[in-house]
């Protein structure tokens, strides 16, 4: 069950482990409202930005999938193959 805050109407707030169904309940008179979920930030490191040799490799590779046999380069085959790392 997962962890929800909630208020009631005097603005105090508790912290319940409740069903993802359950919006509100009564407790010693009071009614208490399910609160709107916090956004949560990603956490990890970022992805390394590709340098300028693999980003020309991607774009290369996504020319040639998206054109298929047809492809046709406008680059020579030792351009190609010095991208390419050959």
């Amino acid at each position: 069950m997962p962890l929800y805050i909630f208020e009631n109407s005097k603005g105090d707030t508790r912290e319940e482990l409740v069903n993802s169904c359950i919006k509100s309940f009564k407790d010693g008179g009071e009614t208490w409202e399910r609160a709107p979920v916090q956004q949560v930030a990603l956490v990890g490191t970022p992805l390394k930005p590709d340098d300028q040799a693999a980003s020309i490799r991607k774009g290369y590779y996504q020319a040639e999938c998206q054109g298929g046999s047809r492809f046709k380069s406008s680059y020579s085959k030792n351009q190609i193959k010095k991208i390419w790392g050959f």
